[in-house]
């Protein structure tokens, strides 16, 4: 849960960053606002990602908590394939013209987006 945690405590500090009110003549206020949105998008996206519940992700972790060992056991001998089930999930839905995994993702990273600095993609 360690990975996800920090880019959420990232998410959130950037935001309070996003929101400071600067000097009006700085000349690269734009800039530096755009690369502080897409540091707290980026961090929000890796979070989510991370907690999608699929070996190795650390979704899979926090889910193998609640599970007995056995359950356990058997769940994580699927983690060495789902790598490459994971890259083949992602392959064949950019070859078919799906984005699985941005499906699942950027709804919550708009909600995110939104309580965090008040702006959605």
């Amino acid at each position: 849960m360690a990975g996800p945690a920090a880019n959420f405590i990232s998410a959130i500090i950037f935001s309070l960053i996003f929101d400071i009110k600067t000097d009006s003549y700085l000349i690269f206020h734009d800039v530096f606002k755009q690369i502080i949105f897409y540091t707290i998008f980026i961090n929000i996206a890796f979070g989510l990602f991370n907690l999608i519940p699929f070996p190795p992700l650390d979704g899979s972790r926090i889910i193998g908590a609640f599970l007995s060992d056995e359950a356990y056991f058997k769940y994580q001998q699927f983690e060495r394939k789902g790598v490459f089930i994971l890259i083949g999930i992602i392959l064949i839905g950019n070859m078919m013209g799906l984005n699985i995994i941005g499906g699942l993702i950027i709804p919550p990273i708009n909600f995110f987006l939104k309580l965090l600095i008040g702006v959605q993609i």
